[in-house]
Order: structure tokens, then C-alpha cells, then sequence
């Protein structure tokens, strides 16, 4: 008898951990801040990392936008934009800033803004960028320094 009450209570007590596990699994996965890009897919070269930070610390010093580039694998469920948006949030960044978003496996990419960035290019003049600049054909062609190349001239 005693041990069916002992079986059962351990069944119960996995159960619970294993219902408690099941929301963590289905989280998307945030890369940390790394700087001006990062680059958590592994897909961009060291100089054109090189040549995004230059261009971003010109576009902060020229228009008071600060650049943020994140590149990850997948997106986790995620569409594009949210991921962005989270990520936005959860890297605290501020009305002075956009963040593009990457990602390589899912050849998906979005870019997310503060307020006063809105004021200055609306999000859907800085999407039409991204496709009118030759950005989204390369990016989906999975040539990731030629699409990065491409959006900062």
C-alpha cells in the first residue's frame, strides 16, 4: 500500500514539474546585447561587422540614430516584427533607436524603432528601405555581407 502511495505521489510531482517546464519550451531565445551587431548566427565577416559599427557611430553622429543589428538563427515561433519588438524591449533600447533583426535560418528580417526615430523615418519608409536598397533580395539570397553592404551606404 505504501508503495502505491509513493509511486503515485512521484507521478504527481513529475507531472507538475514537466507542466511547469512546458511554457519555458516554447519561449523564443533572445541573443544578448553584444554591441552595435550581433551576430549570434555566426553568418557575418569581421570586416563587415567592422564597417556596421563605423556606419552606425556616423548615422549616431550625423542623425542622432543609434543602429543596433542582431542576427540570430531562428525566431522561435516568433514573426519577425514581434521578435523585434521584443528584442527592442528587452535590450532597453531607447527613442533614439532602431534595431534590425535577422534571421538566417528562416531568411526573415524586421526592424523595430523608438519614437523619435519614428519621427524622423516612418516604419514603413525604413521597410520600403530595406527592400528598395537591395537589403531583402540579398538577405533572402543568404548573402548576408552583400545585404548589409547594400542597406549601409
Amino acid at each position: 500500500m505504501k508503495t502505491n502511495i509513493w509511486r503515485t505521489l512521484t507521478a504527481l510531482c513529475l507531472t507538475l514539474i514537466l507542466l511547469c517546464a512546458v511554457p519555458a519550451l516554447g519561449e523564443a531565445r533572445f541573443p544578448a546585447v553584444g554591441g552595435v551587431v550581433t551576430d549570434d548566427a555566426n553568418v557575418l565577416s569581421l570586416s563587415m561587422a567592422q564597417d556596421m559599427a563605423a556606419y552606425a557611430q556616423k548615422l549616431e553622429s550625423g542623425n542622432h540614430v543609434k543602429l543596433r543589428v542582431a542576427v540570430v538563427q531562428f525566431l522561435d515561433g516568433e514573426t519577425a516584427q514581434t521578435y523585434a519588438d521584443t528584442l527592442f524591449t528587452r535590450w532597453e533600447l531607447d527613442e533614439d533607436s532602431v534595431l534590425l533583426v535577422g534571421a538566417a535560418a528562416e531568411d526573415t528580417f524586421a526592424a523595430a524603432s523608438g519614437d523619435k526615430v519614428r519621427q524622423k523615418i516612418s516604419d514603413g519608409s525604413l521597410n520600403s528601405l530595406l527592400y528598395s536598397s537591395g537589403f531583402a533580395d540579398a538577405f533572402q539570397a543568404q548573402r548576408y555581407d552583400e545585404a548589409f553592404g547594400k542597406l549601409m551606404v
